[in-house]
């Protein structure tokens, strides 16, 4: 077990607002609220609000059920349903601060954390919870062309391009949304989107079956980390819902319309949408003298400590 000597704490600063971070500052008020020990958590993020992740994609196929008869979409509960201000979180934590601000640098023998348009912040007791960040494996264009899936203003643009596309797209035309990426975040926004689309081009008087959503999946079979009678299961559920499926198709390269796979093949979208893969904070990149695992991940020991320092620590992604 990691033992300080408590009367020696009087800063902990936690960096990111994420699961980890949040649950961290929650568990740490609670146990210094109930001892004599006077110390402060500081909760560091680039943004106010803390995202409720799996709900990214109810946000992203959202649609207007006023039209077939029932009660308009209230934005403010959409909005609830995904993030909630940090301020909020923490209302009855006297003993936590958020902070909006972004980390650039820890200097580690200083114990100072140089934030951007802030001053310098000193800590006794350093976590590090910055989460992950899209992964676009370094294929041309897709930043540039495709929707990434990371936080509620992502899925508000994913939402507005399908939405804008049948405002577009002549009615006698296919609309087709492509998604890179098979795995879990993949599969649950193609099983909302293809339902969304179907309203939409109702809507905009389209026919049905000119509404597409294709999963293009590098590997052999959808959800690859999970077990096979999931994934059999997982994709007879969205076929039945009329999403389709490209297997064992690396994209190479994306232009304006265009998907370009690794055989020369070509795939032409309308929206493309890019859920294959996280990497490491760059944050980790910046960070002098310590231990990094493959991908620029954090190495850790038994106890979370960033090696080789004895008041730092790493939760979350």
């Amino acid at each position: 077990m990691v033992c300080y000597n408590l009367k020696m704490v009087h800063e902990i600063v936690i960096v990111g607002g994420g699961f980890g971070g949040v649950r961290t500052a929650k568990i740490l008020s609670k146990w210094a609220g109930g001892s004599n020990h006077h110390i402060h958590i500081t909760l560091i993020d680039k943004s106010r609000y803390h995202t409720f992740y799996p709900n990214l994609y109810e946000v992203a196929t959202a649609h207007l059920p006023e039209v077939f008869g029932h009660l308009p979409v209230n934005f403010f509960d959409l909005k609830s349903s995904a993030i909630c201000p940090l301020e909020d979180i923490f209302l009855d934590d006297l003993n936590v601060t958020v902070l909006e601000s972004e980390v650039l640098g820890v200097d580690f023998k200083k114990h100072k954390i140089e934030l951007k348009n802030a001053s310098a912040l000193h800590y006794d007791i350093l976590v590090l919870g910055a989460g992950s960040e899209t992964n676009y494996f370094n294929i041309a264009g897709m930043e540039t062309h495709a929707l990434p899936l990371k936080n509620f203003f992502d899925a508000l643009k994913i939402r507005n391009a399908v939405d804008e596309a049948f405002y577009r797209i002549p009615k006698n035309q296919l609309v087709k949304v492509v998604i890179g990426g098979g795995g879990f975040t993949g599969c649950e926004l193609a099983g909302e989107l293809i339902g969304y689309m179907k309203k939409l081009a109702k809507i905009h008087g389209h026919p049905e079956y000119y509404a597409e959503c294709l999963i293009v999946e590098a590997a052999e079979s959808l959800l690859g980390s999970a077990s096979l009678w999931i994934q059999k299961r997982a994709k007879a559920r969205l076929e039945s819902l009329g999403v389709k499926f490209k297997f064992k198709s690396g994209i190479k390269d994306v232009e304006d319309g265009e998907v370009v796979l690794a055989d020369g093949s070509r795939i032409p979208y309308d929206v493309l949408v890019w859920t294959a893969g996280v990497k490491a904070n760059d944050l980790a990149k910046t960070l002098f003298g310590v231990k990094l695992e493959k991908g620029s991940c954090l190495m850790v020991d038994k106890h979370l400590r960033i090696m080789p320092y004895e008041n730092v620590f790493g939760v979350g992604d």
